[in-house]
């Protein structure tokens, strides 16, 4: 006989089953686009420019809807516009797919396209950690930690997969994989009831107005958004930019791509346990502050390993190196995310957040356009440097003025909470 738990277990394992399929195609779909933008450009500044500004068009739509998700989820429900957002990707995909298989020009269609899937990916990033934690019941950071966990593994192959797919049979077909392995997930959010009710979305009255108001007014958050800037500038453009960086360092297939973005995720999957280390040491703007020094050390190391390797070398090198980044990274992101958390009182919190993202989402074109010029004017190992040495100081900046200031906040992650660490939350309370 089936009981009530046994159904919420289950409930919890087909959405995790179905964002890890989704997450999957993601992952394939993210390289298969920077490839079809490279492969637009006769030259590698050409490839690496074109790049940004596909990654420039996504990013920018997200960061103008970002302020009007909570309007939007209050009026058509939290579930029902997640449902919508994946749905609207299925269909921008299977679109682009056919398109190209059709004959049309791959980066004209992909660039028309990329606004939607822009404004699609910024609305279901408000409304996705509420439809986790429904989904999974219990608290957010378990929720989270179990998503993070599933979208880790879920990259790791994706990349690997993807390449592969990209390279014998072509990115159409990469494009095509990612609408059909979200079907699932739509599916579910359309028919599948959640363990627990959706939390709304708190409407905000004058979402520009009450961003901006956010930003002079709380110096906590305007420190978080500083920094926050500074990492989408100078470090979060290697993910993205993966495609046209390897093929600067004559790593010219899609699977070499793929491999290293997998070393990026599967590092991803660490870093709970670098937010416990780092976390439970100093506040959350130090700690980040620490995790995005180690960041920086990493673009630093590789830099200095492809000058001083071979070709074969170079390449395992980086891929380790990738790990280590991906750890710190996302750790950091975590970090920054838990300052901005606290940086206001909790009828302020959804401003402030929004406020954050909204500087990181035009923070993120910026960063990919700039990399993508440096691509075209100097060597890959001098961009690596110079953008490793620059987080560095801006590190060392923030700490300083942190220290000026006399700011101590407390541990971000107490040291008995262990819900706060994700993987000792999964260990004790998988399912």
């Amino acid at each position: 006989m089936t009981t009530p738990a046994d159904e919420r277990t289950g409930v919890s394992r087909a959405f995790l089953g179905a964002t890890f399929l989704s997450q999957l195609g993601s992952a394939a779909a993210l390289l298969a686009a920077t490839v079809v933008s490279s492969n637009a450009g006769t030259s590698e500044s050409q490839a690496a420019l074109f790049t940004a500004l596909m990654l420039a068009f996504n990013y920018g739509m997200a960061a103008l809807v970002t302020p009007y998700s909570g309007r939007i989820a209050r009026k058509l429900g939290t579930g029902r516009t997640y449902a919508l957002t994946q749905a609207g990707g299925v269909a921008a995909y299977a679109m682009l797919a056919i398109a190209m298989w059709a004959g049309l020009p791959g980066y004209p269609t992909l660039m028309i396209l990329t606004p939607f899937l822009g404004a699609f990916g910024g609305l279901g990033h408000v409304v996705s950690p509420l439809v986790s934690r429904a989904y999974f019941g219990g608290g957010m950071a378990l929720s989270q930690a179990r998503t993070t966990m599933a979208t880790g593994l879920a990259w790791v192959i994706g990349a690997i997969a993807g390449a592969w797919v990209i390279d014998h049979i072509g990115a159409p077909s990469a494009f095509l994989s990612n609408a059909l392995l979200t079907v699932p997930l739509v599916a579910m959010l359309i028919a599948v009831t959640p363990r627990e009710p959706f939390d709304r979305v708190a409407t905000i009255a004058h979402p520009w107005r009450d961003m901006f108001g956010q930003l002079r007014s709380n110096d906590r958050l305007r420190r978080a958004a500083v920094m926050g800037l500074a990492t989408v500038l100078f470090v979060a453009p290697l993910v993205s930019m993966v495609v046209p960086l390897t093929r600067s360092l004559n790593h010219d297939l899609a699977v070499h791509a793929g491999v290293v973005l997998a070393c990026i995720a599967f590092g991803e999957m660490f870093a709970p346990m670098v937010v416990r280390m780092i976390g439970g040491r100093w506040g959350p703007m130090r700690s980040a502050s620490t995790a995005y020094l180690a960041a920086g050390l990493v673009l630093l190391f590789i830099a200095g390993w492809t000058i001083v390797t071979d070709r074969t070398s170079e390449f395992l090198g980086i891929c380790v190196f990738a790990v280590v980044f991906g750890a710190v990274h996302y750790g950091g992101t975590a970090l920054l995310i838990a300052d901005v958390s606290g940086a206001a009182a909790d009828e302020q919190r959804q401003e402030a957040m929004s406020a954050y993202f909204f500087v990181l989402g035009i923070g993120i074109p910026l960063g990919t356009i700039l990399w993508g010029q440096l691509l075209g004017l100097i060597p890959p190992t001098i961009l690596l440097a110079l953008t490793g040495g620059a987080m560095l100081l801006l590190v060392g900046g923030m700490i300083t003025h942190l220290n000026r200031l006399g700011i101590h906040l407390p541990p971000a992650v107490p040291h008995d909470d262990r819900v706060s660490h994700p993987i000792g939350a999964l260990r004790h309370h998988w399912f």
